[in-house]
């Protein structure tokens, strides 16, 4: 006795087909009727760096420092501060109590990069989100052979110097560089 005969089983695997392709087709063919709602539309695409979609900022750990991180970025306890794990990128905070800004960055200077190891690429007084005055600088350094840059963004008050870091390899500097900018310069303290 047989269940099947090839044309019934042919027939069987065209309407499983058929359905599978009307149930795809409506799932992924909806669309928000409005956007009003200023919801933000998150990529899973692991290279589609934007700021994560939150209304709070997060707290960089162990310390007072806020801001909102680029998407794929996780909590790294270890560096007090985030990675994104697929291209080996961080941002870092820090918090140096009893020294302005303005007073720590008035040593950093080219000569003092490079006696660091680092060659400056740029240097650009910049307002933060807020609207609050900082400092950014770039520069660059090699390690194990890969060439990395290191956004270092300085702002703070007269009682303290706020210090994030961003690096990243030079090789993702496209995908990266606006988005960490962005994302350094939501910081809230």
């Amino acid at each position: 006795m047989k269940f099947f005969t090839p044309a019934k089983h042919c027939f069987t695997i065209l309407l499983i087909a058929i359905l599978l392709l009307i149930v795809n087709n409506s799932v992924y063919s909806q669309s928000n009727k409005t956007n009003n709602d200023k919801t933000k539309k998150v990529s899973v695409n692991p290279f589609a760096f934007t700021i994560k979609d939150t209304i709070n900022y997060i707290n960089f750990p162990n310390t007072a420092i806020k801001f909102k991180p680029p998407a794929h970025f996780v909590t790294y306890e270890k560096i007090n501060g985030f990675m994104h794990p697929g291209s080996s990128s961080t941002i870092q905070a820090t918090e140096i109590q009893g020294t302005p800004y303005v007073l720590y960055t008035k040593a950093l200077t080219a000569d003092y990069f490079e006696k660091q190891g680092f060659k400056l690429v740029s240097k650009e007084d910049i307002k933060t989100k807020d609207n609050k005055n900082g400092t950014l600088y770039t520069v660059t350094f090699t390690v194990k052979g890969i060439d990395y840059e290191r956004m270092m963004f300085f702002t703070g008050d007269y009682n303290r110097t706020v210090w994030i870091n961003a690096n990243y390899p030079v090789m993702v500097k496209f995908l990266l560089f606006e988005t960490l900018k962005r994302s350094i310069l939501s910081v809230q303290f």
